[in-house]
């Protein structure tokens, strides 16, 4: 198994359905690809609680998302996608997620998603919380 297999929060192996009409990944089916990349990532991390909606007055909403695709991937093709929180402000938190083939030292495609924290009833933005604070700060880039 390579690093970049070893280091992914999670793998897909391209379904059909997934490929448009020029026979790659459809642009935007990274989105939600990444977005349980992040999912798995905090599952991993120990993290799913203080994530959690339904176990707290707040929740995360996709605020801002930006994709580079470098190169397209194709249909049974199989994907590793590497999670990193790159930064965290008073309201919201910046993940990075790389996507790689196997084998491929480069990403195919590289996202920046930011998540803000809101106030579930009122959505309403609010501070993230003390606990997710805590246990993403260890987590961070250097």
């Amino acid at each position: 198994m390579t690093d970049i297999q070893q280091q992914a929060a999670w793998t897909v192996r391209i379904p059909f359905h997934d490929v448009d009409m020029h026979g790659h990944v459809h642009n935007s089916v990274y989105f939600p690809y990444c977005e349980t990349a992040i999912t798995e990532y905090l599952r991993q991390q120990g993290l799913s609680e203080v994530f959690s909606p339904t176990a707290h007055d707040y929740a995360y909403h996709v605020h801002k998302v930006e994709f580079t695709f470098h190169r397209p991937s194709f249909f049974e093709q199989q994907l590793y996608f590497h999670v990193q929180p790159a930064k965290l402000s008073r309201t919201t938190i910046e993940f990075r997620v790389s996507v790689y083939a196997t084998e491929e030292p480069t990403p195919r495609v590289q996202a920046r998603i930011v998540w803000v924290c809101v106030q579930n009833r009122q959505i309403r933005v609010q501070a993230i919380a003390p606990a997710v604070r805590e246990a993403l700060i260890p987590l961070l880039e250097s």
